[in-house]
This record gives C-alpha cells, structure tokens and sequence, in this order.
C-alpha cells in the first residue's frame, strides 16, 4: 500500500510482437519513463510507472522473466476494476473463469 495517489488503468493492445519481444519493449518505456526498481530488500517501493502484462491471448507463458498470465491478477481488486470495465467476458485460461466472476469472487 502506499501514501501516494496513484492511477490504475487497463488496455487491450494488438501487435505482431511475441510476449517476450513485449516484455522487453514494455522494460524499455518504463526506463524512458524513470523506473527504478520496484524493491529493496524484499520491499516494495513506490515506482513513476508499472507495468504488467496480465493476458497475451489464452497463452500460459512460465519463464524466468515472464509469467503469463500475471500469477496475482486474480488477488487484486485494482487490477481487477479496470480490466472488469474493458474485457468482462475475457476467461482466465488457467482459472476458466470471467473476469467478472474472479472480480465477484474477490469483493
């Protein structure tokens, strides 16, 4: 949790990259945009930009740098929220469940 105001928002974007290719086009615009590391001995920091890949189509990506889709999107209700608003119907390809029903679940 953090003192600060923050802003939470999801977005569907299409593209001919792979996940991990977006992986690294996603590090990069966070470190043009002032990244630091999001933790210091195991504890999080406020950070100017964050952000996740949660979904890439239905693919279960389980790689070093990259977990698809995101292993705590279901635990979070800011993440939910936004993402509820835009994909509602999206099923979770692991958890076969709508967004509307993790969301349902998690309130």
């Amino acid at each position: 949790s953090s003192e600060n105001a923050y802003l939470n928002a999801c977005l569907i974007v299409e593209t001919d990259l792979d996940a991990l290719a977006c992986l690294r086009l996603r590090q990069n615009i966070e470190k043009e945009l002032g990244r630091t590391m999001k933790t210091e001995n195991a504890q999080y920091h406020d950070r100017l930009i964050d952000i996740d890949i949660l979904f890439y189509d239905n693919l279960i990506l389980n790689e070093k740098d990259l977990t698809i889709p995101h292993p705590l999107l279901h635990q979070r209700e800011f993440v939910l929220k936004p993402l509820n608003e835009i994909a509602g119907n999206f099923k979770h390809p692991i958890l076969q469940k709508s967004i509307t029903e993790l969301l349902v679940l998690l309130t």
